[in-house]
C-alpha cells in the first residue's frame, strides 16, 4: 500500500489527478533528463483522512454554506468575510491533525533514500496548480530549508494552505469549485544557489516567441518571485542566441539558506554587478527551449544555479499569452508579417466570429477582390493584402508596405482607430517590408476597373441630391434582389455567391463612391475654404453631425418614438409580457411590428451570420426601450436628434457667412461642398445595412439547413452549422459534428485572449502606443502587464490597512501572495519594486489588470484619491487630478 501513498521522481510519471501540476512537471522534466533537484511527492491519497477528518467538523459545514453565499458588497471575496472566518477555523484544524502511523511509515521510507544531514524544500502540489490558465500566483505554502526532523511539520503547514482564503478567491474567480479541497506534497533537495529567479519562454510583456526573458538575483529565487526586490532583467534573440538587453537592478537584497533552518534576507554589496553571464544566459535558455519542446507550448520556469549546475525547480505553460494560430506564423528567423486587424478597429469585435462567418466573409473578400482588380485574390497568408482568418480579418501590411506609404496607412488608420495610427506610425516599416508578387501591377488593374466608380464619384461630387436619389433607389433594389434569394434553391455555397454578386457590386460600384464623395467635400471644407480657427473647428465639426438618411440611427429614433407610446413605469419584463399576449397599446403594437420589419434582422454582432438576430431575441431591445421610458421627453434621442440637427444647420450659416470675405465664390464652393456632405454624409451605414441583410438571409438559410441536419442524424443542434464552413455543409459523407469541434479550435484559441492586439506580427510581437514624451505629472517604471486603467489611488502598506474598493489603483511597495484579495477588486497596480514575475505582476496579467513596477518612491509620491492612469504597456504612471 506504501507504493499506492508516496511517488519518487524517477518512478512512472502518474495522473495529474494524483499528484498535481507541479509535482507532475518535475517528474516529466526529471524523465526527460533536465535536472531537477532529486525528491518525491506525497499524492493526494495521501491526505485524504486529513481531509476526511476536516469534514468533519463543524467548521466544514460553515466554509461550504459561505461559499455557496454571494459575496457582501465591497469584499474581496466569495462570502468574505464569512469565507475568512471559516478558512482560518479550518487551517487551524489542519495544522493540528495528526499522523498514522502509515503515513510515518511511507514518509519515512521515503527520506531514508537521502543522507540524514539533507535540507529539503516542501512545496504544494495540488492538481489545480500550475494549470493552463490557473497558476495559482503562489497562493499556496512552501517552507524552504527543512531538516529530515521538521519535515511532519512542513508537510502539515503545506497541507493547510489548501484552506487559505486566497487560495478559495482565486478558484472562485477562474470557475473552479472552491469546495473540491485537493492536495499533493513535494518534498525535495534545496538547492543552496548562488543565483536564481524566473524565466519565459517568450517575452510576458510584448508576446514575442523569439525572446526568452530572465529575471534573476543573487540567493535563492524567493526574492524574485515574491517581489521583494528589483531584479536584473535579461532579454535574448532565441533564434540567434544574442542578449538583446542587459537591464541591472536594484537587487535591494537577497534570501540565503539560514544555517539553523528557514532562511534569511541578506543586504547584498552586488547591486552593480549583474547576476548572470552570457555562458549562463545560454545555458538557461537552451534548457529552456528543452522544457518549451516538452509541454508543446511556452512555458514559464524557476531556475537556480548552484556553482556551475543549472537546476530547475517548477516549471507550468504560460497561461497570459496570445496564442496564434499556424497559418498566421512564419517560422523563426525568417522575415515577420505585420498584420493590422481590421475587425477590431473598424468593427470592434473584441472576439472571433464564428467559423462559418469567417467563411463567407473569406468568399466576399476574394469576389471583392475579382470585382475591384479582375484577378483570383492570393490564396496564401504571405501573398494576400487581405485576409480572414479564425473569425478576423487581417490586413498584411508588409504586403501594402510595397506598394502603400507608411504615411498613407497611418491617414488611413487615423479614421477608424487612432491608437493603431499611433503604433504603426512608430513601427520600423523596413524591417516588414516584404515583397508580394503582383501586388506592384494592382494599380493599374484597380484603374482598369474603376470607370464606373470614377463616374459615380464625380456625379456625387456634382449633382449630390440626384445621387443620393439614385442611391436610395439602388439600396432598395439590392435589399429586394437579396431577399428574393431567401427561397432560392440554389444549393449552399452557389446561394453565397449569388448574395455575393448582388452585394458587393452595389457596395463598391455605387454606394460607398458616394459615401468617399461627402468625405472629400468635408476634407475640402476643412482644408481649403475657411480659415480653421478653434472657433470655426468646433463648427466645422458639427457639419455631418445628424445628418438625414443614417439607417442606423433611424433605428433608435424609432425606438425613441415606441418609448412615447408605452406607459410610465413599464419595465421589459412588462413589455414583453403584453406584446406576446396582444394586450400592449395598439399604436406600440402596429410601431414594433413595423420595426422589426426594417431592423429586425440587425443586432449584436450583426456582421456574424452566427449572431441572433433582433427579432429573434428582442429582451435588447425591451430594455432598451424600458430605459427610454423612464427618461423625459427632452432627453429622448429623437430629441437630441433634432437639436442636433439644428446645431449643424446654424453652423453652416454661420460658416457660410463667415467666408463671404473670401469671396462669392469661395461662399458657392463652400454651399456646394456642404450639400454633398449633407446629401451623401448619410449614406455611411447603408453598405453595411445591405451587407447585414444578405448576411440574414445566408443565416435563414443555415438554420433550416441545421434542422434538416440534426433530422439526418449528422447534428445535434440547429446552431452546430455556424462551426462548419460553407464547404463543409455539402460534403455529405463528412463527420459534420468532429470537424465542427475541429474547426472551433483556432477560434477558441483566439477567444482565450483577454484583449486581442490591434497590430502585431507573425512572431507573435504585440505593438502597444509609444509612450507619450516624459512631463510633469507622470511616474514612469517597467512595463510588465499591458492596459489602461484610471482610477483613485490607494496607497497600502499592509493588506489589511485599510479596504480597497472596486475600481481602486493598488499602490503598494511590493506584495506577496496576502495581497491577492485586493488585486481581485484593483483596477491597476503601481508597484515600487518588482519585475515580471512579481507576484502583483502575475496576478495582474492573470486577471487583465494594467500593472507597472518599478516606479521609485510611489508610495510616497501618491496620495489616497488622487485620479492616476496607469498604462501597463508603455510604463507609465499619469496623474489625472490631485486630492482636493
Amino acid at each position: 500500500m506504501a507504493g499506492a501513498l508516496v511517488y519518487r521522481f524517477s518512478d512512472p510519471v502518474p495522473p495529474m489527478a494524483e499528484v498535481g501540476g507541479k509535482a507532475l512537471s518535475l517528474m516529466r522534466m526529471a524523465h526527460a533528463g533536465i535536472h531537477v533537484p532529486p525528491g518525491f511527492v506525497l499524492p493526494v491519497g495521501f491526505f485524504a483522512p486529513w481531509l476526511d477528518t476536516l469534514r468533519s467538523f463543524p467548521a466544514w459545514g460553515d466554509f461550504v454554506a459561505a461559499l455557496d453565499r454571494p459575496a457582501a458588497p465591497g469584499s474581496n471575496g466569495p462570502g468574505d468575510p464569512a469565507v475568512r472566518a471559516a478558512c482560518d477555523a479550518l487551517q487551524g484544524h489542519a495544522r493540528s491533525l495528526a499522523w498514522s502511523a502509515e503515513q510515518r511509515e511511507v514518509l519515512g521510507a521515503a527520506l531514508g533514500g537521502f543522507p540524514t544531514e539533507t535540507r529539503f524544500a516542501v512545496r504544494s502540489s495540488s492538481p489545480e496548480e500550475d494549470l493552463e490558465g490557473a497558476s495559482f500566483a503562489g497562493g499556496y505554502r512552501t517552507v524552504l530549508n527543512v531538516s529530515p526532523a521538521g519535515i511532519e511539520e512542513a508537510v502539515r503547514e503545506v497541507f493547510a494552505s489548501c484552506l487559505d482564503l486566497r487560495v478559495a478567491v482565486y478558484k472562485r474567480m477562474h470557475g473552479m469549485d472552491a469546495r473540491q479541497v485537493h492536495m499533493a506534497v513535494v518534498v525535495q533537495v534545496q538547492i543552496a544557489s548562488d543565483v536564481a529567479g524566473v524565466g519565459f519562454s517568450i517575452d510576458p510583456v510584448t508576446n514575442d516567441y523569439d525572446h526568452a526573458v530572465f529575471s534573476a538575483n543573487w540567493g535563492l529565487g524567493e526574492s524574485v518571485v515574491a517581489g521583494t526586490v528589483s531584479p536584473d532583467l535579461f532579454t535574448v534573440d532565441r533564434t540567434r542566441r544574442q542578449v538583446l538587453r542587459r537591464d541591472a537592478g536594484r537587487k535591494e537584497n537577497t534570501v540565503e539558506l539560514a544555517a539553523g533552518g528557514g532562511v534569511e534576507v541578506r543586504s547584498d554589496e552586488r547591486p552593480d554587478r549583474l547576476t548572470l553571464d552570457d555562458a549562463q544566459l545560454h545555458a538557461l535558455t537552451t534548457e529552456l527551449e528543452r522544457i518549451e519542446v516538452l509541454y508543446g507550448r511556452p512555458v514559464d520556469v524557476e531556475w537556480a544555479f548552484a556553482g556551475k549546475q543549472l537546476y530547475f525547480l517548477q516549471a507550468r505553460p504560460i497561461t497570459t499569452h496570445l496564442d496564434l494560430p499556424e497559418d498566421l506564423l512564419t517560422v523563426p528567423g525568417a522575415p515577420r508579417r505585420l498584420y493590422w486587424d481590421a475587425s477590431l478597429s473598424v468593427q470592434g469585435m473584441l472576439k472571433p466570429m464564428s467559423v462559418m462567418a469567417t467563411s463567407f466573409l473569406h468568399l466576399l473578400v476574394g469576389k471583392l477582390w475579382q470585382l475591384l482588380f479582375g484577378t483570383e485574390a492570393p490564396g496564401g497568408v504571405g501573398e494576400a493584402a487581405v485576409v480572414v482568418r479564425h473569425g478576423r480579418m487581417y490586413v498584411n501590411l508588409s504586403n501594402l508596405f510595397t506598394v502603400v506609404d507608411q504615411g498613407q496607412l497611418v491617414k488611413l488608420l487615423l479614421s477608424t482607430d487612432a491608437i493603431a495610427a499611433r503604433i504603426l506610425e512608430a513601427v520600423d516599416v523596413e524591417s516588414y517590408r516584404a515583397p508580394a508578387p503582383g501586388l506592384g501591377r494592382l494599380a493599374w488593374r484597380l484603374a482598369l476597373h474603376a470607370p464606373h466608380r470614377v463616374a459615380v464619384l464625380a456625379e456625387a461630387l456634382a449633382l449630390p441630391e440626384r445621387s443620393r436619389r439614385r442611391a436610395d433607389r439602388i439600396a432598395e433594389e439590392v435589399e429586394g434582389r437579396l431577399r428574393g434569394l431567401e427561397d432560392s434553391p440554389l444549393p449552399l455555397v452557389p446561394l453565397a455567391e449569388a448574395l455575393a454578386r448582388v452585394l458587393l457590386p452595389a457596395m463598391f460600384d455605387e454606394l460607398l463612391p458616394r459615401v468617399v464623395a461627402a468625405k472629400m467635400a468635408m476634407s475640402r471644407i476643412r482644408q481649403r475654404l475657411v480659415r480653421v480657427s478653434e472657433t470655426e473647428q468646433r463648427l466645422i465639426d458639427r457639419l455631418d453631425q445628424s445628418l438625414p438618411g443614417n439607417v442606423t440611427v433611424t433605428m433608435g429614433l424609432e425606438l425613441s418614438e415606441m418609448a412615447r407610446l408605452l406607459p410610465a413605469g413599464w419595465d421589459a419584463k412588462r413589455i414583453e409580457q403584453e406584446l406576446t399576449a396582444g394586450t400592449a397599446p395598439s399604436a406600440f403594437a402596429t410601431a414594433w411590428r413595423k420595426f422589426l420589419g426594417r431592423h429586425g434582422h440587425r443586432g449584436p454582432r450583426e456582421i456574424d451570420v452566427a449572431a441572433p438576430r433582433y427579432r429573434e431575441e428582442p429582451r435588447l431591445l425591451f430594455e432598451q426601450l424600458a430605459q427610454l421610458v423612464q427618461l423625459p421627453t427632452s432627453r429622448l434621442p429623437d430629441a437630441i436628434h433634432e437639436r442636433s440637427r439644428r446645431e449643424r444647420e446654424q453652423a453652416a450659416q454661420a460658416l457660410g457667412e463667415g467666408v463671404r470675405v473670401l469671396g462669392r465664390a469661395v461662399q458657392r464652393r463652400f454651399h456646394h461642398y456642404y450639400g454633398v456632405v449633407e446629401a451623401l454624409g448619410g449614406l455611411r451605414e447603408t453598405p453595411k445595412f445591405c451587407m447585414v441583410t444578405a448576411i440574414d438571409v445566408l443565416r435563414t438559410r443555415l438554420l433550416d439547413e441545421g434542422a434538416r441536419l440534426v433530422a439526418a442524424g449528422r447534428l445535434d443542434r440547429p446552431e452546430q452549422i455556424f462551426d462548419l464552413t460553407l464547404g463543409d455543409v455539402g460534403s455529405p459523407d463528412l463527420d459534420l459534428r468532429a470537424r465542427g469541434a475541429e474547426r472551433r479550435l483556432d477560434h477558441e484559441r483566439l477567444a482565450r485572449a483577454r484583449e486581442l492586439p490591434r497590430i502585431f506580427d507573425s512572431r507573435g510581437r504585440i505593438f502597444y502606443p509609444p509612450p507619450r514624451p516624459a512631463q510633469a505629472g507622470r511616474l514612469t517604471g517597467h512595463p510588465v502587464s499591458p492596459g489602461i486603467a484610471r482610477g483613485p489611488v490607494k496607497v497600502l502598506h499592509t493588506p489589511g490597512e485599510k479596504p480597497l474598493r472596486a475600481g481602486e489603483i493598488l499602490v503598494a511597495r511590493a506584495t506577496d501572495p496576502g495581497w491577492t484579495p485586493l488585486l481581485v477588486s484593483a483596477a491597476a497596480v503601481i508597484l515600487e519594486v518588482g519585475g515580471v514575475m512579481q507576484h502583483g505582476a502575475l496576478v495582474a496579467r492573470e486577471y487583465g489588470k494594467p500593472c507597472v513596477a518599478g516606479v521609485e518612491h510611489a508610495t510616497e509620491r501618491l496620495r489616497d484619491g488622487q485620479v492616476v492612469e496607469v498604462n501597463g504597456a508603455a510604463g507609465v504612471v499619469t496623474l489625472v487630478e490631485s486630492t482636493s
